[in-house]
Formats: C-alpha cells, sequence, structure tokens
C-alpha cells in the first residue's frame, strides 16, 4: 500500500498550524484596525481615567486629552508593536503633553499582567509629581521641575514595584517653610527591586552641598544613608539658618551626616554628624 506525502498525519498538522496561524493573524489585525473611541467604549470604561477626542485606531491613534484624578495630559498619542507579540508581551510607545511638561515611552504587558516601563521620560513640575504619587502631603513645600530617564520601571499585577533604574534630576529646586528657600539642581540615580533600592545623590548646580548614598526599603518604607551637606558661596541666610535649625552648628562646614527614618514620617528623621 502506497501512501501519498500529502496525507501523512504530519502534513495534516502542518495544513492545521497554518490555517490556525492565518485566522489569529485576521483577528489580531481585525482587532488593531478597530476604531480607538470604539474600543475604549467596550473596554475603557471601568479604567480609573477618563478620555476625551478619542481618534485613530487601537494599533495608531491619539486622544486630545487624558484626565487622572485632578491632572489632566493632552494630546496622547499612542503606536502598537506588533512585532513584539513574538516575545508574548503586548507594547505601545506612548506619548502625552501636560500644561508645563510631557510624558513619553514604551509601555508592555506580558502573560501574567505585568507592566514593563522602558526609556520612560517625565519632565514635569515637581508638584505634579508628588500629586500624582500622592505624596503632595510633605511638611514643607516643594517645587521646582523633575526630570527623569528611567531605563526601566517593573510592576507586577497588583502595581507593586519590582524593579526600577534610571536617572532623576530635580531642576531649580526649592522649598518653602514660609518663604522660599532656592537650593539648586540636583542629580539622584537609583537602581533597585522591590526589596531595596539604592540611590547615589549629587549636587549639580546648587548653593547646598549635598552628596552621598540614599537606601530605601521600599516594602517598610524605612529610608537610610549617609550624605555630606555644606552650604556653599551664594546660599540664602534662610537656608543658613534653616540648617542651624536642624542641628548643624556650622552649616558653611563639610558635615558628613548619617541618618535614618520613614517616608510615612518625614519629621521623623534622625541623623549623626560624623
Amino acid at each position: 500500500m502506497t501512501t501519498h506525502p500529502g496525507s501523512t498525519p504530519h502534513r495534516r498538522r502542518l495544513i492545521a498550524g497554518l490555517v490556525l496561524f492565518g485566522l489569529l493573524t485576521f483577528l489580531l489585525a481585525l482587532i488593531l484596525r478597530l476604531p480607538a473611541a470604539q474600543a475604549w467604549q467596550w473596554f475603557g470604561q471601568d479604567l480609573p481615567v477618563q478620555v476625551e477626542g478619542i481618534s485613530g485606531t487601537v494599533w495608531d491613534g491619539r486622544a486630545a486629552r487624558v484626565h487622572y484624578q485632578e491632572e489632566t495630559f493632552h494630546d496622547a498619542r499612542w503606536l502598537f508593536l506588533p512585532g513584539r507579540l513574538l516575545s508574548a508581551r503586548a507594547t505601545v510607545d506612548f506619548s502625552m503633553r501636560a500644561d508645563q511638561g510631557r510624558v513619553q515611552g514604551r509601555a508592555s504587558r506580558g502573560l501574567r499582567r505585568d507592566l514593563l516601563l522602558q526609556d520612560l521620560r517625565l519632565a514635569l513640575p515637581a508638584t505634579q509629581i508628588l500629586r500624582l504619587s500622592g505624596r503632595d502631603r510633605l511638611p514643607v513645600d516643594v517645587d521646582g521641575r523633575l526630570d527623569a530617564f528611567l531605563e526601566t520601571v517593573h510592576l507586577d499585577a497588583a502595581g507593586s514595584l519590582r524593579g526600577i533604574r534610571g536617572l532623576v534630576n530635580w531642576v531649580d529646586g526649592s522649598f518653602s517653610l514660609g518663604d522660599p528657600v532656592e537650593l539648586g539642581s540636583y542629580a539622584l540615580r537609583i537602581d533597585g527591586d522591590q526589596e531595596r533600592l539604592l540611590g547615589q545623590l549629587q549636587d549639580v548646580d546648587a548653593v547646598l552641598r549635598l552628596e552621598g548614598d540614599v537606601v530605601l526599603l521600599p516594602r517598610s518604607g524605612d529610608v537610610h544613608g549617609e550624605i555630606i551637606t555644606q552650604a556653599l558661596e551664594g546660599a540664602d541666610s534662610a537656608l543658613i539658618e534653616n540648617m542651624r535649625f536642624a542641628g548643624l552648628p556650622e552649616p558653611t562646614a563639610e558635615n558628613r551626616i548619617r541618618f535614618h527614618g520613614n517616608l510615612a514620617n518625614p519629621l521623623g528623621f534622625q541623623g549623626d554628624i560624623l
């Protein structure tokens, strides 16, 4: 008995696989070509954001305005990257504009519903960043602008931090307990995971020298580290007085401080002059 190659089980499985692949490709293309406004009506109503002026498709679209909490972003754009599906991650490039800044980057989600942000760039007022992070109730008013480039930010399905690496610049920073006190600009390089974050702090163009290492334990909120601080030429008299009030008898000298505290109690930080 002669068996023709086209009738073998292997051949039939190959044909079935090709047909299935074709159907999945067709369905994916159909979904990606779906108008973005229609997709939002179906799938976006339970998300914690409000979106206006949606146009384009799920693949390549924009929204005139995005409202999150009390913040509004404009001209939000996204571009789906289908090639990334080969790594089992749905990936989009995105950007949006704020009243005084911009956010852009790449976001992807895997089968475990984790969220990976890459090449994330933020240029926003410090006050807006604090509001978005839920830490706007500080004992002092903080001003300036945050310019950040985060190579990776990895969150699990519950929104808990799994890892982060990047650079955050605080530009033209100041604080106020009444009258504003100008500080200058600083750079903080961060790297770590949900167990331990290491920050390397360095003043860039400032009247208050701040440099050293800071360690944050995200689960507990505990912070400790060792820094050098010194009031430099051009420091405001109010800054020097605040440093004396904080326990530094000679603010213009180089002071090496070991400190510890918890983010839940900003006024409870303690330190020792070494």
